[in-house]
């Protein structure tokens, strides 16, 4: 049905952006979960919030202003002037310029813009061929930052393999060739090692970012370097979406992704945000190391990804900007969630009305009423100081939140096999310990949170009435995991 409506919309000449969105909607409504529909706005409004972008046109003329004063030639100049000589070096050359430009900019969005308009001429200009700029199919600007980002092809015929300066394959007065190549021995650079990029959406200091950098520090001793992790915290590379496609494609080699994603397009991976389906981080340890989540994780080739680990951040708990005693202060109020139908489900049975929002516009929004209270955990809680604008925090533990350690399907194959092993062990060790070390860390924080004048009530799942029973029924059908899963945790 979805796949015949989308070559409906194109066949009635729908533009195709357009056409995708009628998709989604069309899919939403077929699936049955048309609570998604109440994400729309917060994830329009989200692809507004890009600064970078709003900026492009100034880069661009600040590249023409280089680019006119002459400053691209000088810059290019003196990187010749260090890597000239070596096998290859007007590639590297371009790297170089490249480095100095981030150094000076530190807007990945700024550096190709303006080095795309300062490169590429000077590459033309010493007498490059145009096709060492781009590959077959590629348009002009993909060209262009191909040129930015340095390419690592030779030129037809071996012109940058035999050093920093090019063949001269133009013709004589007589159309004879001239055939002026400068075959001197040039030193081979050794080989360096390969760098990998992971993504996630956690600023520096969550236990997510600093786990993920220690692993990356660990694995790029035990492999010798071989293999060397940059990590991009706080979404520095995208959304989850975004990061899955990149993902998918290889552009992307690891990342943390939280389960939405992935539920979207399997209801059985929001089994995990089941609520009571374990009572404390000890239960959750047990689970993410079981069968079922063995099972969910080996699944994942079917997004073209690689699962490497399971590890999660805090039990889930409520934050509210008004007095709550029971559960039935919760009706009506505009709880902000992460856009899961499972956890939009729950908070639908609870009787309060879910609302999707970025992580990063969550303060502001709870400041000024936007929403009235959150699901979060103590971590969050404290370390964002959401506890300025409460009245209530509700230590309930009603929900785990796992994350998942995904490798690119594609990169995963270009490793070898001891490296292989190398990451998955290290990955398993730290997600293990980060799991296990959250029964500390929300004690700890607990343990500040009642210090303050915000009042901490804890309580129990018949706090929540027949909410979550009515939970379970309806998603029970939906996700036949759950059943799996439920088992599993009764066995513990």
């Amino acid at each position: 049905m979805v796949g015949g409506a989308f070559f409906l919309f194109l066949a009635v000449g729908v533009p195709i952006a357009f056409a995708l969105i009628a998709l989604a909607i069309v899919m939403i409504w077929a699936s049955g979960d048309t609570v998604l529909f109440l994400s729309f706005p917060q994830v329009f409004f989200g692809g507004l919030e890009n600064y970078g972008l709003l900026a492009l046109p100034l880069f661009i003329l600040l590249g023409e202003f280089m680019n006119s004063g002459g400053i691209g030639r000088r810059l290019m100049a003196f990187a010749l002037a260090l890597l000239g000589p070596v096998r290859g070096g007007l590639a590297y050359v371009n790297l170089v310029a490249n480095m100095m430009m981030a150094s000076i900019l530190g807007s990945t969005v700024a550096q190709i813009t303006i080095m795309s308009r300062i490169a590429v001429p000077e590459i033309k200009r010493t007498g490059y061929r145009t096709q060492i700029l781009s590959k077959p199919g590629q348009d002009r600007s993909d060209a262009e930052k191909a040129g930015a980002g340095a390419s690592r092809e030779p030129a037809a015929g071996g012109d940058m393999a035999r050093g920093g300066a090019p063949c001269d394959h133009r013709r004589g007065r007589h159309g004879r060739h001239r055939g002026r190549c400068d075959t001197r021995a040039r030193p081979v650079l050794p080989l360096m090692a390969d760098e990998y990029r992971l993504g996630l959406i956690t600023p520096p200091p969550h236990q997510w970012t600093v786990r993920a950098t220690e692993m990356a520090a660990e694995i790029r001793e035990k492999t010798e370097g071989r293999v060397d992790i940059v990590i991009f915290p706080s979404g520095q590379l995208g959304n989850e979406a975004q990061m899955l496609q990149q993902l998918q494609t290889g552009a992307l080699d690891f990342a943390f992704l939280t389960l939405g994603e992935f539920a979207s397009r399997d209801q059985n991976y929001g089994i995990f945000l089941a609520p009571y389906v374990v009572d404390d981080v000890a239960g959750a340890r047990s689970l993410l190391k079981g069968r079922t989540a063995q099972k969910l994780l080996d699944g994942m080739a079917d997004f073209g990804l690689v699962g490497l680990g399971w590890g999660m951040a805090g039990m889930r708990m409520i934050v509210t900007a008004f007095p709550v005693e029971s559960v039935d202060d919760l009706k009506g109020k505009k709880i902000r969630t992460i856009p899961f139908a499972p956890e939009m489900a729950f908070w639908e049975a609870v009787g309060a009305a879910p609302t999707p929002m970025p992580l990063p516009a969550l303060y502001d929004a709870f400041a000024n009423g936007q929403v009235d209270g959150m699901q979060i955990d103590v971590e969050g809680t404290w370390n964002s100081k959401y506890y300025e604008h409460a009245q209530s925090i509700i230590i309930s533990d009603h929900m785990m939140f796992p994350m998942a350690v995904v490798g690119s399907g594609r990169k995963w194959g270009t490793i070898s096999e001891t490296d292989r092993v190398i990451i998955a062990d290290a990955i398993a060790a730290k997600m293990d310990g980060l799991v296990s070390g959250y029964a500390d860390i929300d004690a700890d924080y607990r343990a500040k949170l009642e210090k303050t004048d915000v009042p901490v009530i804890a309580v129990d799942r018949a706090w929540f009435g027949p909410a979550i029973d009515n939970w379970y029924t309806e998603w029970r059908d939906k996700a036949p995991m759950l059943n799996e899963l439920e088992a599993e945790s009764a066995g513990q």
